[in-house]
């Protein structure tokens, strides 16, 4: 019988006035984990509302009978729910228009990975020693990059932009049109680790995050601990909240064959609409979520 994940995850505050992130895990039956992170935006009335809202409705409607069958499409229901549920709580209490929250959750059955994800919060992987982005970040940072890998800016321009942490999208209980939903599974192997993680964990470099994954290996609660410990050492002035959700899949058991991950799935963009009559305008990026942080 496969063996279950090792799972943990923690926060810190940063130098920020409040805790905006908001993070949990939930075993659906046994095998089966849902793990779900999202990102208050900073400077948004009501932040650490939006954030704490769309993570229980998120869980709440995943597992709602009425739901779909298919995992891909669960999530995209879950999320539909979530963001709905923001947009009704900013009629009720229009002195919270403004709120708003990134969001990425994935999904755990034994060795398969399916992920949904808005805004810039990061699922990583961690597999023969390389630590990976595996979903889309939704924020001008992504486009700069690209910027700097085609040669039309420096990397250091790019690095260092003020406009680097301004997202291109969020769930705010508007339309969403950046979503990156898994279409497949991806198949997850023998002592990968997962991790969900708000923008405050990218105080440290990859690289950095990579190298302690790998010599904290052996329980999900001291890799937790141990890279919030290591963000923490860098005394960043103005540091953000720092949240993070570690899954460490097991050692195969002994006998059982040791499986390779399959490449990466593709991806699909699904726009989330609410009814055309909706009272509260689309979130087009030009109007919307320019000069909008998390």
């Amino acid at each position: 019988m496969p063996l279950a994940p090792d799972i943990a995850w923690r926060q810190i505050i940063g130098a920020r006035a409040s805790q905006q992130d908001k993070a949990t895990t939930v075993v659906v039956d046994g095998l089966r984990h849902l793990l779900v992170l999202a990102d208050g935006m900073g400077g948004h009335a009501g932040g650490d509302i939006a954030s704490d809202l769309v993570v229980k409705k998120f869980c709440h409607a995943w597992h709602d009978p009425e739901g779909p069958d298919e995992i891909p499409d669960r999530l995209v229901f879950a999320l539909q729910a979530a963001n709905l549920a923001l947009y009704d709580r900013v009629v009720a209490e229009p002195e919270l228009a403004g709120m708003g929250t990134t969001l990425v959750a994935a999904h755990v059955a034994e060795d398969r990975l399916h992920w949904i994800s808005v805004g810039d919060s990061l699922l990583w992987l961690f597999h023969d020693g390389e630590l990976s982005r595996l979903n889309a970040n939704h924020s001008v940072a992504a486009l700069l990059d690209q910027q700097a890998e085609n040669g039309e800016i420096s990397a250091e321009e790019a690095v260092q932009s003020p406009e680097r942490s301004l997202l291109l999208e969020a769930v705010t209980g508007n339309d969403i049109h950046l979503v990156d939903v898994a279409a497949s599974p991806r198949r997850l192997s023998s002592r990968n680790v997962l991790i969900l993680a708000s923008d405050g964990m990218q105080t440290c470099s990859d690289g950095e995050l990579g190298t302690l994954v790998e010599a904290l290996g052996d329980s999900a609660e001291d890799m937790a601990g141990g890279l919030l410990d290591a963000v923490e050492a860098h005394q960043r002035p103005g540091q953000d909240n720092a949240t993070l959700i570690v899954l460490r899949v097991p050692e195969a058991a002994k006998g059982q064959p040791h499986q390779h991950p399959a490449p990466p799935p593709e991806a699909s963009t699904v726009p989330l609409m609410k009814d055309a009559e909706s009272d509260l305008p689309s979130n087009e990026l030009s109007r919307q979520h320019q000069g909008t942080t998390a």
